[in-house]
Parts: C-alpha cells; structure tokens; sequence
C-alpha cells in the first residue's frame, strides 16, 4: 500500500518472489495507492496500482524461497515499513512514459514478457530433450525414438512461428509505428503454443529416462525441477486471467 503523503508516499507491503534478492542493489514492487484513507480507482474502476523503486537498504529481504527447481535464482520475499518516498520513485512501465528513446523502452511490456518466459522454457526443454537420448536405454521402443524425433521438430517450429511474429512487431516498434493490437494477441497465442507443447514433450518424455534420472545430483533432474517451477509462472500456464 503507497498512501499520498506530502511531497510523496509512506508504503507499507511484503512481496513474493524477487529474482536475485540477496544480490540486487534496486527493487521494484506493485502497490495500491491511498489517499485520504481510500484507494484511488484507475479509469476501469479497479484500484489504482503503481510500480515503485526502492534501494538495497530500505528493504528487509527474508529467506522463504522454498522450492524444488530454480534454487539458484534466490527469488527471496522482501518487505518495506512505513518507508517514505519521493514521487519520483513511482513510474508507469508503458511506452508511453518511456523516458529513454530506444526501441526497447517503447516495446509494449505484456508480450515482452512473455516471450521472455517462453523463449525461456523453450530453451530448458530442448536442453531435456539432448539429455534424452542419454538416459534412454538401449531396449526403448522404436515409438519412444519417434516421440523424441517429433518433439524436437514441433518446438523448433513453434519457436520458429514467435521468432516471426516477435520480429514483425519489432520491426514496427523500430520504426516507431504502434503495433495493431491482432500482432500482439499473435504473440500471446504463440507464446502459449511453445510453452504448452514444450510442457507436454517433457513430461511424456521423463518416464522414459528410468530411475536414474531421480536422482537429485543429475542435470536432468535438476532440468525438469528447474522446467516445472518456471512454468508455474501464470502468464504462460493458463491458469491466471
């Protein structure tokens, strides 16, 4: 909660998940804006949310990232009390308040992020499907070959379908055109194929890599924990709005 205040805001609020917590010199958190004691409504009706920075020592980090994958990004919660701020730590991550002019900075920030995700599991689910070949033994069936074959294919050919659509919005962001609002929905939805095909590869697949590749110590283990917790992500998993 960011409550107006003069010349500022008194923000009181406790965050999950900040990527590289124990390393991070800038942290930035979503707050609910106040004033005169009640929420300031955004033009949809909903209350107004902002973004806010905040630096290394005016934030209390607490050690809650228990998981079973993505151990090393120490994605630890962090929390801030009655801290007071200047309304220049408040800004809005749109094109529109873009205070640098590159092309980067005027992208719009929803399919920037997805295909950040996605490119990223992608990435982690080809690198499970080169272990494969490892782990399966000498008696699996043709059909099991088959299935890897074909794996491989279709996610090489939904990273090929967002590369494209990636690059066409680009090329317009570039040329500092707007981007229609169909080529961004075609960014979402091929978002989505890749990761959902690169979730359903891995998990048809992992059955097939015996015992061994249980154990806790081995990179395919460590692959598929890492795999599964980045996809709990809500973007990419169909399970958020």
């Amino acid at each position: 909660m960011a409550r107006k205040i003069k010349d500022g805001y008194e923000i009181n609020g406790f965050w999950n998940y900040s990527t590289g917590a124990p390393h991070t010199t800038g942290f930035t958190a979503n707050c609910i804006i106040e004033e005169n004691g009640k929420s300031l409504l955004a033009d949809d009706g909903e209350p107004l949310i902002r973004p806010f920075l905040f630096h290394r020592n005016e934030v209390t980090i607490h050690d809650n990232w228990k998981v079973v994958g993505m151990i090393a990004t120490a994605s630890q919660a962090f929390e801030v009390k009655q801290l007071k701020v200047s309304e220049n730590r408040m800004f809005i991550p749109d094109s529109e308040h873009a205070v640098i002019d590159s092309p980067v900075f005027r992208y719009p920030f929803m399919p920037f992020a997805e295909a950040t995700l996605a490119v990223n599991i992608s990435g982690m689910a080809i690198r499970f499907l080169d272990l494969c070949e490892t782990y399966f033994n000498k008696n699996v069936s043709s059909t099991v070959l088959a299935e890897l074959k074909a794996a491989n294919r279709n996610i090489t050919l939904y990273r090929r379908d967002l590369y494209t659509a990636v690059g066409n919005s680009w090329e317009i962001c570039v040329n500092s055109q707007p981007i229609k609002p169909v080529l961004l929905e075609d960014i979402t939805k091929a978002c989505r194929q890749l990761a959902g095909t690169s979730r359903n590869v891995v998990n048809q697949l992992y059955p097939c890599c015996g015992l061994a590749a249980l154990d806790p110590s081995s990179e395919i283990n460590r692959l598929w924990r890492n795999f599964h917790t980045a996809f709990q992500h809500k973007l990419l998993n169909g399970c958020g709005n």
